[in-house]
């Protein structure tokens, strides 16, 4: 749910600054990098480092949408290292619990490129049930890892802070991962993690 704004009367709490904040991050600005996108876990012009993931992890990384917004599909941006010896590869869509929403197909064995965009059909797209905080997935298990374009610092803070006063908004979630995981099924809060790679959803 949407976090109300602090009265005069009433100042704001660290928690209540954090939500405020977090929230107005996660939400497609001007600067998108896709006129289609409808989240993204970092403005484009947040994106000045990159993120390689670790093969069998599932990251998960906090983005924000309005109630009946429809996320048919989901994706993300390589950079110059390409995925090779692919075994499995998914992206999914969580609620604010880590419950699996929206699930693309496994991608398999297909080889990732470097410097290229990449997104997919979810199974069943998905319509939002309230406006709030989501979580955009990604599983890429390979001999080697692409390497994706990413936010860091001060950006990357928000799931590289410690002491964060609510959920954290992003990092490694469920370990020892191959198969997408079914509708339903829960996903486990994330861990920090070294940046934010630029995840997107679309219709």
């Amino acid at each position: 749910m949407t976090t109300p704004m602090p009265s005069a009367s009433s100042p704001a709490t660290i928690s209540q600054i954090y939500s405020a904040v977090a929230a107005a991050a996660a939400q497609p600005s001007q600067s998108s990098a896709l006129a289609t996108a409808v989240a993204e876990t970092v403005p484009a012009w947040g994106c000045a480092t990159t993120f390689t993931p670790t093969t069998a992890i599932a990251y998960i990384y906090s983005v924000r949408l309005d109630i009946g917004t429809v996320v048919g599909h989901v994706g993300y941006l390589t950079y110059t290292t390409a995925g090779t010896t692919m075994a499995n590869q998914w992206m999914c869509l969580a609620d604010s619990q880590g419950t699996v929403r929206a699930v693309t197909a496994d991608q398999g064995t297909a080889a990732i490129p470097a410097s290229t965009w990449a997104s997919f059909a979810v199974g069943t797209a998905y319509t939002a049930a309230y406006t709030g905080q989501y979580y955009l997935g990604l599983m890429i298990k390979a001999t080697t890892l692409p390497t994706l374009v990413a936010a860091a610092s001060p950006q990357a803070t928000f799931v590289t802070g410690t002491s964060v006063p609510g959920s954290l908004l992003g990092g490694a979630s469920s370990t020892a991962q191959a198969s997408p995981p079914a509708l339903g099924s829960a996903l486990i809060a994330p861990t920090a993690v070294t940046a934010i790679p630029y995840l997107f959803a679309a219709p």
